[in-house]
């Protein structure tokens, strides 16, 4: 059975690859959704009770890749 943490860590796993292969860093995501640079590498250490950050960050990400595809 997979455990909260473990899903929760292979989301921001592949938040973070999605971001690299599209030409952004995490510190962009952090920066243009307003979530401290530090939080994602205190996420790494313990999850967090709420996704609701990573659900920011997702969609942000989204709209970076769709924004890059319409240049």
């Amino acid at each position: 059975m997979t455990t909260f943490t473990e899903v929760f860590q292979a989301r921001l796993e592949a938040i973070e690859k999605r971001a690299e292969a599209n030409g952004f860093t995490m510190t962009d995501l952090c920066r243009k959704t307003g979530v401290a640079r530090a939080t994602p590498d205190r996420w790494r250490e313990r999850a967090p009770q709420s996704v609701a950050k990573v659900d920011v960050l997702e969609a942000e990400l989204d709209r970076l890749i769709a924004g890059k595809a319409a240049q």
